[in-house]
């Protein structure tokens, strides 16, 4: 920002904030460009007087007081301009109480923004434990003040997550990332932007998913133990309901209901969007649900992942099997037996069919790839 900027100061008493000798502290109310941030200031008033000797004409020692410390602040916002920090309402703030620059530590940095995060009604807990993942990793890669995070840190995280991550998967954690230090850029405790010129591949990851063949396959299979077996359940019941991993986890007995034809459903709001999904259960899935009382037996994601690759193993399945894929198959499955994509999007909880169109497409480019495989197969 430029010298020019003037943030606007107010100063306040309120009447919620009384002590039992009915006094409260005066906070001076800092705006810049629509942001507010407030200083808990030295000095104790009756919020009535306060209001009054502010309103009376003329001068008086409340309002030189006010206008002392107003002027102090001001002076904090000429100081950080000759320091090249970032003008703010938090660094005026943190600033005139610290005497100086605070420094920033990357865990109070992660705190604040879990808080951030925990606050906003679009987070899943799913979600908020990815963030999770991806902080725990970068606090023990990163420097510990966020004064000494820059370009490089940035660059070298990205190669250390792509040492133990696909690059895709690596992309997303990073995106993360990018949102924390946004965070912390826009509120002042950091004077440059690391993530400036650096750029983060977003290749997208091939969406598979399996054929009623590879389905059928995995249901024929006699598995070695209860523990797989009620993986192969969990499996094939997200196969023919499209429900996602934590909607079915979370799934009680009475979600299951009954309309006056006798077909059982479920619908209820998914778990990470807040938006309805309206599954009517196909015989394989129900099935399944009966066989377990309707509490169909899900484990952790990570466990049931791990499982799945197991799953894919013994079931001789060369793709790759974890928790979404099974959403990905009953989409393509349901298109493929005829249902609408309007359809479709319902079962599936989307909020436009454009997510689901996705899916008709993916189908359409997996027909021009099986006949390429047989018009080579018959030139040999």
């Amino acid at each position: 920002m430029s010298g020019r900027t003037t943030a606007t100061i107010t100063f306040y008493c309120r009447e919620s904030k009384v002590d039992r000798n009915g006094f409260a502290p005066i906070e001076a109310v800092i705006t810049l460009n629509g942001k507010r941030s407030v200083i808990s200031m030295p000095r104790k008033e009756k919020p009535k007087i306060f209001q009054r000797e502010l309103k009376k004409r003329g001068e008086n020692e409340l309002k030189e007081w006010c206008d002392l410390m107003r002027s102090r602040l001001y002076a904090v916002q000429t100081e950080l301009i000759k320091q090249g920090l970032p003008i703010t309402s938090s660094t005026i703030r943190d600033y005139a109480k610290h005497g100086g620059a605070k420094v920033f530590r990357l865990d109070e940095l992660i705190d604040e923004y879990n808080n951030f995060l925990l606050a906003r009604s679009d987070i899943s807990k799913d979600t908020f434990q990815k963030y999770q993942f991806v902080f725990k990793d970068f606090l023990s890669y990163a420097p510990a003040l966020l004064s000494d995070i820059n370009r490089e840190t940035i660059q070298g995280f990205f190669s250390f997550l792509k040492s133990k991550y696909e690059e895709s998967t690596a992309s997303v954690k990073m995106a993360k990332i990018r949102t924390l230090m946004r965070y912390a850029f826009d509120n002042g405790k950091m004077q440059v932007y690391p993530f400036n010129s650096v750029k983060i591949p977003r290749k997208p990851k091939p969406v598979e998913f399996l054929t009623e063949a590879e389905i059928d396959q995995i249901r024929r299979k006699k598995m070695p133990n209860e523990r797989l077996e009620r993986v192969k359940d969990c499996f094939i019941f997200e196969c023919y309901t499209g429900i996602a991993f934590i909607d079915m986890k979370n799934l009680k007995k009475s979600d299951f209901r009954v309309n006056e034809e006798g077909q059982i459903y479920i619908k209820k709001k998914r778990n990470k969007t807040g938006i309805d999904f309206f599954v009517v259960l196909m015989e394989d899935a129900l099935s399944i649900a009966k066989k377990y009382d309707f509490r169909i037996p899900v484990l952790t994601n990570q466990k049931y992942n791990s499982y799945l690759k197991e799953l894919a193993d013994l079931c001789d399945i060369k793709k790759p099997l974890h928790s979404h894929i099974g959403r990905h198959t009953c989409a393509c499955l349901l298109l493929n037996r005829g249902m609408s994509v309007e359809a479709v999007a319902k079962v599936l909880g989307h909020s436009t069919i454009k997510h689901t169109q996705h899916y008709a497409k993916l189908l359409d480019k997996t027909i021009f790839n099986e006949v390429k495989k047989i018009e080579g197969k018959g030139g040999q």
